[in-house]
């Protein structure tokens, strides 16, 4: 268990310093889910993205991604591989903030250890402070995602890509990462991303994620 620990710290250094020529960011995020019973569930999340790039002067600086969000969701399993939730959040930057709504459906296929898992999710976002021609926008977000977990294992690898899109496309996010489970309740999440954008330069993204069940 040593091991496999120091070997993922030491992956995540490397991609760190792999990153320092490019755009590099951050993600940490605490979620705290619940279930009232086999059909319905929810969740509150709280999380930090922030994103720094070097210029063609070679200076290091913010690039206007520094936000908070904090989001409540309430969810049904409807079927044993299928469940759709509605998710409303707050995101905040320095300067400004929007609301948005996000309604989901996820479909999840098991076989022996493996897992895949489809979700699709539609995100309308509402900004008061822009002016009236752009206060709302649309985006269509299809995340894939393939996990390995073999039982009494505590490490969970996994890939994941996740297509933003409306009308044409946006951008992409290509994840790798590793579940580690702390107990029978909680997992910590530690994955890195590579973001493609249609206006924006790649990014390299390291993160961090803490779930809880209560």
């Amino acid at each position: 268990m040593k091991h496999r620990l120091t070997l993922l710290l030491a992956l995540a250094a490397s991609l760190a310093a792999a990153a320092q020529d490019g755009n590099l960011g951050t993600w940490a995020s605490v979620q705290a889910s619940h279930s009232w019973n086999k059909t319905w569930y929810g969740s509150l999340r709280l999380e930090h993205r922030s994103l720094t790039a070097t210029d063609a002067q070679g200076r290091r600086g913010d690039l206007g991604l520094d936000l908070w969000f904090a989001r409540a969701t309430v969810g049904a399993k409807l079927l044993p591989w299928l469940k759709a939730d509605l998710g409303m959040d707050r995101v905040q930057n320095p300067d400004t903030y929007k609301l948005r709504l996000l309604p989901s459906a996820t479909l999840t296929l098991k076989q022996g250890h493996l897992t895949a898992s489809l979700r699709e999710r539609y995100v309308a976002s509402f900004t008061p402070s822009a002016d009236a021609a752009n206060q709302w926008s649309h985006v269509l977000r299809s995340y894939l995602k393939v996990g390995y977990h073999a039982p009494g294992h505590l490490l969970a690898p996994y890939l994941a890509v996740e297509l933003y899109a409306w009308e044409q496309w946006q951008k992409t996010h290509h994840f790798a990462g590793v579940q580690l489970r702390i107990s029978s309740r909680s997992t910590l999440d530690l994955f890195y991303l590579f973001a493609t954008d249609k206006k924006k330069p790649d990014a390299h993204i390291l993160g961090l994620g803490y779930d809880i069940n209560i």
